[in-house]
């Protein structure tokens, strides 16, 4: 399994409209591309930063698949952004495999 991951960090004054924007746009749009079978909306509590930031985590089945997403649809998403908010945030991407997944259930807890 791979995650892909966007963190954005935006100027205070877009805040709202841009949290609107990504839940009701961005990533239902992002979803039905087909290539994520999940995706999460985090903000980051203790950010360094000004303003706000937020990561979008989304997980892909390969890495073919993800490479697949790069290549079809990546700009379009990365364009919609930006002429959405021109000059009010910085971005980048990072992408993982996820090598082992545990929850309290894996554990005993004696």
């Amino acid at each position: 399994m791979i995650l892909y991951n966007v963190t954005v960090n935006l100027e205070t004054s877009i805040h709202p409209e841009w949290l609107d924007w990504v839940q009701n746009h961005y990533l239902p749009k992002l979803m039905k591309t087909g290539a994520f079978s999940a995706c999460k909306l985090c903000r980051l509590m203790d950010s360094p930063n000004d303003g706000f930031t937020y990561s979008i985590q989304c997980l892909c089945d390969s890495m073919p698949a993800l490479k697949r997403y790069q290549e079809e649809h990546r700009e379009q998403f990365n364009s919609m952004h930006a002429n959405r908010f021109p000059d009010q945030f910085v971005s980048f991407e990072s992408t993982m495999e996820i090598i082992e997944e545990y929850s309290v259930s894996n554990f005993s807890l004696n």
